[in-house]
């Protein structure tokens, strides 16, 4: 099961790397003598990568029981060895024995979230029923 980023953000980085990538492409048409023109076709190359791993990867995913959270440091959690879970400033803080993990449902797709939030365990230890 993937938790996939919303489109909103996936949209927001799309935008940001046409805009940079199109002042990049114009500024090098124009013939620009200055540094920036490669900075904004650097700036475009990094959005569409951050782009591309947002889209891929997906900002979390549940393999065998294990709840694998991030891009570049990515933490785990098992499911199965969850004790807790804590709604701190509109986030899902799932608590194990050795880790803590937080999720940021306004990160999330809703139809994602659902079906996050209807696996058993993470219902049975859920004590306020965070379903919205």
């Amino acid at each position: 099961m993937k938790l996939r980023y919303k489109k909103k953000k996936l949209i927001i980085y799309a935008v940001i790397a046409i805009v940079w990538s199109l002042l990049g492409i114009i500024s090098f048409i124009e013939n620009e003598n200055n540094f920036m023109k490669y900075s904004y076709l650097v700036l475009g190359v990094v959005h569409i990568i951050i782009f591309i791993l947002y889209q891929h990867q997906g900002y979390a995913k549940i393999t065998n029981g294990i709840l694998i959270v991030g891009e570049l440091k990515k933490k785990r959690i098992s499911i199965d060895q969850l004790i807790e879970i804590k709604h701190v400033a509109g986030d899902f803080v799932l608590v194990s024995e050795t880790n803590k993990v937080s999720l940021s449902k306004d990160q999330v797709r809703e139809e994602d979230w659902k079906e996050f939030i209807a696996i058993p365990k993470i219902k049975a230890l859920d004590p306020h029923q965070y379903n919205s």
